[in-house]
């Protein structure tokens, strides 16, 4: 095993394969380790096991959970070494009393013991590699549920790159096989992780249960570097309940010890795995038909249940669940009224379709759009260009003629990219292509401006747009936070907080 170091960023390789890193990692990481504990519904402290330590990160969030104890097993001790690497991101698991590491098989420390435990933990990563394979078989969740309270929760990661979508199937199947109740949720937005919950007994995903391990800042901290804000976004990250599960995978294979399929046939996916790509987009599209709270939820019927669901509707609309986000406004605007219910509102309809002609927030609606002031060196050609192409720019603007603009624009020089022809100009050509739907390139223009706070006092309709290319471009976390930026700093101008039109159409 390696550690290599590219910048600030470390990176733990076992035979060459990054099993773990301070970086892109880190959330599914804390999230794999930090989950279960947030679902865990005993008032006990819980008496914890995790195979695999890894960088350390997950065993590290487990501490930051008020446990009774967590017992590690790694295969290989070298790792435990190794992780010092990242005992600035990892809380330093190996100096917490709580906490014991043990150098071993995964299997046999299940089998060899008597004791039981309240939550198992396993995070080996790479199904398809010898030695790891055998930690998604049906006996070894057999051997899991030997150590398990009858209440306890099983924890356990699983990917969706690399592998064709009917072995991912016949991994969920197998726990699917031993568990009654198995539920599969993101890693984080957008994650090729997922993290699946198991249990004998169904599992309540109740807000009011998770508002409590909230209440300890330490778990609270720890919950908001995995992407858990608040305890309404630990249901929004819900992909698959119980039932949507085993319809998922009817007809899946079972992994088993004797059959070996995920060891022999993942491999197999490594050589064309490209082609299964499009799968992860189905999975966090519009078209994707699980992950229904109804269901599963509770602590939403309660005299604050208007305040509470208004709450869930922006979490499950931060985290892309745009159908479900519609669903719980309506129940949070059935159930009463307030600041909440109405602020969730307005995102929905902040982030709703609109078509190229409809009407969209005014730029610079008190004096103006300043025009572009040429940087030092422009050769006097170029800025004779730009002024003249300004005033046609402007014109077709005026009449609502973006996508001509916008090719106006995209054919100036590169010595006038970036901003140097100043902010407002900038903020113009984010705008426009944010109009031709070329929405990273409009973040790349507007995220600067939005990181000048004076700007943004002058200009926070550029948040606007901004907050809509991020949901257009699917990171929608960022395009909440954007648009309640907007919402403060339009509002403090005594602003509309919403285009002029009244035809407001349901985002996808």
């Amino acid at each position: 095993m390696s550690v290599d170091q590219w910048g600030k960023v470390f990176s733990m390789k076992n035979n060459g394969k990054v099993d773990a890193s301070n970086d892109a990692d880190m959330p599914t990481q804390i999230s794999v380790g930090l989950l279960p504990l947030l679902l865990y519904q005993n008032d006990h402290p819980p008496k914890v096991a995790l195979v695999g330590f890894g960088s350390g990160v997950t065993a590290g969030a487990i501490t930051q959970y008020p446990i009774a104890s967590l017992e590690v097993v790694e295969l290989e001790p070298a790792i435990y070494q190794a992780s010092h690497f990242f005992d600035d991101v990892n809380r330093r698991p190996l100096e917490n009393p709580k906490v014991r590491a043990l150098a071993g098989d995964g299997r046999n420390f299940l089998s060899q013991r008597s004791d039981k435990f309240d939550v198992i933990i396993s995070q080996p990563s790479n199904p398809w590699i010898t030695g790891v394979s055998n930690l998604f078989t049906r006996e070894y969740f057999q051997d899991v549920k030997a150590r398990l309270r009858d209440d306890g929760i099983f924890c356990q990661w699983a990917q969706l790159y690399e592998m064709a979508p009917w072995n991912i199937k016949a991994i969920y199947r197998t726990l699917v096989e031993e568990f009654p109740y198995v539920m599969v949720f993101a890693a984080e937005d957008l994650s090729s992780d997922t993290i699946v919950i198991a249990s004998r007994h169904a599992i309540n995903l109740d807000v009011r249960q998770i508002a409590r391990a909230f209440e300890n800042p330490i778990t609270a901290a720890e919950a908001k570097r995995a992407g858990f804000a608040s305890p309404h976004d630990v249901p929004a990250f819900l992909l698959l309940g119980p039932e949507e599960l085993r319809s998922f995978t009817a007809g899946a294979a079972v992994n088993t010890d004797d059959n070996a399929l995920i060891e022999f046939a993942a491999p197999r996916d490594l050589l064309g795995y490209a082609k299964f790509d499009p799968y992860l987009a189905k999975i966090y599209g519009p078209m994707w038909p699980y992950g229904r709270l109804s269901e599963l939820v509770a602590g939403y019927d309660g005299p604050d249940r208007a305040l509470a669901t208004a709450r869930l509707a922006r979490s499950l609309l931060a985290h892309g669940k745009a159908r479900e986000a519609h669903l719980w406004q309506r129940r949070a605007e059935a159930a009463g009224s307030g600041p909440e219910v109405a602020h969730s509102r307005l995102l929905l309809d902040l982030v709703a379709t609109r078509e190229d002609r409809d009407p969209e927030i005014t730029l610079a609606p008190d004096d103006g759009l300043q025009p572009p002031v040429p940087p030092p060196g422009l050769a006097p050609a170029v800025a004779e260009r730009v002024r003249v192409d300004y005033q046609q720019i402007a014109a077709l603007v005026d009449k609502n003629k973006y996508a001509s603009a916008f090719k106006v624009v995209d054919d100036w020089p590169e010595e006038t990219w970036g901003g140097k022809l100043g902010q407002d100009v900038a903020l113009l050509t984010g705008v426009l292509e944010y109009k031709a739907e070329f929405y990273g390139d409009a973040i790349d223009e507007l995220k600067p401006l939005a990181d000048n706070a004076e700007y943004v006092k002058r200009r926070p309709e550029l948040l606007y747009y901004l907050g809509r290319s991020y949901y257009a471009n699917a990171n929608c976390a960022k395009a909440v936070a954007a648009l309640e930026r907007f919402i403060d700093g339009q509002g403090a101008l005594g602003r509309p907080l919403l285009p002029a039109s009244a035809d407001v159409r349901e985002s996808n």
